[in-house]
């Protein structure tokens, strides 16, 4: 017999049900739950979550906490994204240096490189230790017991020694370490990043660099510098914008700009990103790492924020090696956090490294290649939809990438692109969450069959392709068939009219309708 619990004065019937599918794949699981929730008295549905605890390495100075970078609450989240991959030998990460040296934390990642001012195979004689120190954020062996994680267990470093006696760096050393990556482009030797903590990004003298990035495939990850100057103020900056390179300053483990003594990061519009390091001369404000002769280093600088991009960059290769440099950016950028840094005369909002998003998109677009007849969902690589359910399958998309997520609306930059004409048939739901990416008709048409009163249209916002269109949201070059709006005496109100675009009715009806569109509406023939 239930005892009636006196304190609870909600006499509503409650009750929690599992429910078990006969076929339960990720999409029918997923339509179930759109169909429970709409049912009136369900208050929530939901998948049945598999949890596990995320992974952490056991390497010393992770496992203590002096990886602040990694794993501290203003680091770059890694330990969320390690559970989706801890890198992989496949891909070729070249670090334009001073050499790195042998070291028992880098050896089983270590590959022979290049010495372009000597003009020798010999790599390893670092005695700055710079390039060694930089090597060790991108891939130190992880998990195995000592020294330190690289934000890459596992990874390819490729030796690329530009320095010359005095370990400076020639520009004509550091082109010919461009050229030997680009040379090897399409063999199993390829470069898939080259990172460059050098100083120099966004300056004149430096602009002979960039015909040379911009002819590499790759992506070029550079150090902003560390000299403290708003970078946007350098009369050939703009130059340096080239969709395969990112800049990349630095912030401390307080999330504000680092300082270090004098010196401090350069900012400004045309630094992407920041990522960590560190703060003063103290040891427990910046980034453990590799140095020479088997030792380990507290590193700082803007030369320590870039090689987190670099390394992020690689887990991204692991888990999707098809990716471009522009897609690597694209993907970096979009899915970095916001942070506020202190600037001369004022502050400035900046873009900050989340590795754990960036790898969870290229995840989620993984899982979803096979919803949909090719392509990556990127701006540059779209989902190619070539029937009725893989039409379909973009609402499925939209809801794989958000249901994990609850609060304010995720923005979703997904692209999608028709390679036929589609026709729908049963019933239609329009997309549930806002469109933010492209999708592309490519000249062609969808037809459904929908006939909707001027009342309903007035009334919701429930029909048409998606619901909403944020502002970042586009359709083009798409026609709608068999979209029939009436009066509610049954006058058809847009024969031979392109005022209906189908893109989702907003309140208001017609005349609110998305006009600007690229997209052109008709009735039956």
């Amino acid at each position: 017999k239930r005892t009636k619990n006196k304190k609870s004065k909600n006499k509503d019937f409650r009750q929690i049900l599992q429910i078990y599918l006969k076929e339960p794949s990720e999409e029918n699981v997923l339509r179930a739950v759109e169909k429970l929730q709409s049912i009136d008295g369900v208050y929530s549905a939901e998948p049945n979550y598999i949890y596990e605890a995320s992974k952490s390495a056991n390497d010393t100075y992770y496992a203590n906490g002096s990886q602040w970078n990694l794993n501290g609450a203003n680091g770059i989240d890694i330990s969320q994204a390690w559970d989706i991959t801890t890198g992989s030998s496949g891909v070729r990460v070249g670090v334009i240096d001073t050499g790195i040296a042998a070291h028992p934390d880098l050896n089983a990642n270590l590959a022979s490189g290049w010495d372009f001012h000597n003009n020798n195979s010999i790599t390893t004689d670092d005695t700055d230790p710079h390039g060694t120190q930089v090597a060790g954020i991108i891939g130190a062996v992880g998990n195995n017991g000592t020294g330190v994680a690289g934000i890459n267990w596992e990874v390819t470093l490729v030796p690329m020694q530009a320095s010359n006696e005095n370990n400076k760096f020639e520009q004509n050393d550091v082109i010919a370490a461009i050229q030997w990556a680009i040379d090897r482009d399409g063999t199993a030797e390829q470069i898939d990043i080259l990172n460059y903590s050098v100083s120099g990004f966004g300056e004149s003298d430096n602009v002979g660099l960039l015909e040379s990035i911009r002819e590499y495939d790759g992506l070029f990850v550079w150090s902003a510098g560390n000299d403290g100057n708003n970078v946007d103020a350098f009369p050939d900056v703009e130059l340096f914008n080239l969709e395969n390179c990112i800049s990349v300053g630095a912030h401390d483990k307080n999330n504000s700009r680092s300082t270090w003594g004098t010196d401090s990061s350069n900012y400004g519009n045309h630094v992407d990103i920041f990522a960590p390091g560190g703060q003063g001369a103290s040891a427990a404000n910046n980034i453990p790492t590799t140095t020479i002769n088997n030792g380990y280093y507290y590193f700082k600088g803007t030369s320590a924020a870039a090689p987190h991009v670099a390394g992020v960059a690689a887990l991204l290769l692991a888990v999707e090696p098809t990716l471009t440099s522009a897609e690597l950016k694209d993907i970096i950028l979009d899915n970095a956090d916001t942070i506020t840094i202190s600037v001369p005369n004022g502050t400035q909002q900046v873009k900050k490294l989340n590795a754990y998003e960036a790898v969870q998109e290229v995840k989620d677009n993984d899982d979803f290649s096979n919803m949909f007849a090719g392509g990556s969902g990127m701006r540059h690589d779209p989902y190619l939809v070539s029937n009725a359910e893989q039409f379909r399958n973009i609402r499925h998309a939209y809801r794989i990438e958000s249901v994990p997520y609850t609060g304010p609306e995720k923005q979703i930059f997904f692209s999608f692109k028709l390679t036929n004409n589609i026709t729908l048939t049963g019933d239609w739901e329009p997309f549930e969450y806002p469109l933010t990416g492209l999708l592309d008709g490519d000249g062609h048409y969808v037809t459904y069959n929908m006939t909707l009163t001027q009342s309903e249209v007035a009334a919701n916002t429930d029909f048409g392709l998606f619901r909403t269109i944020k502002e970042t949201g586009q359709v083009k070059n798409l026609e709608l068939r068999n979209c029939s709006i009436t009066s509610d005496t049954g006058t058809v109100l847009n024969a031979g009219e392109n005022k209906i675009v189908g893109l989702g009715i907003l309140a208001g009806g017609i005349t609110k309708a998305m006009e600007h569109s690229a997209v052109r509406v008709t009735n039956p023939v």
